[in-house]
């Protein structure tokens, strides 16, 4: 949200898009989401989507 704030909506779309991503595999989740990730391991599956175009 902070992104579209900022006026940039194509970074905030592909982020957006990059942790649905994420959520939606279910593979790697923090504990407080029902996995056992930790918040590095969730934020580098989310940055691999972001650079790989989900």
């Amino acid at each position: 949200m902070m992104l579209e704030c900022l006026g940039q909506q194509a970074p905030a779309r592909r982020l957006n898009a990059a942790i649905t991503a994420v959520y939606r595999e279910g593979r790697i989740l923090t504990r407080d989401q029902g996995g056992n990730a930790s918040t590095i391991e969730f934020t580098q599956a989310v940055l691999e989507r972001r650079h790989s175009g989900c």
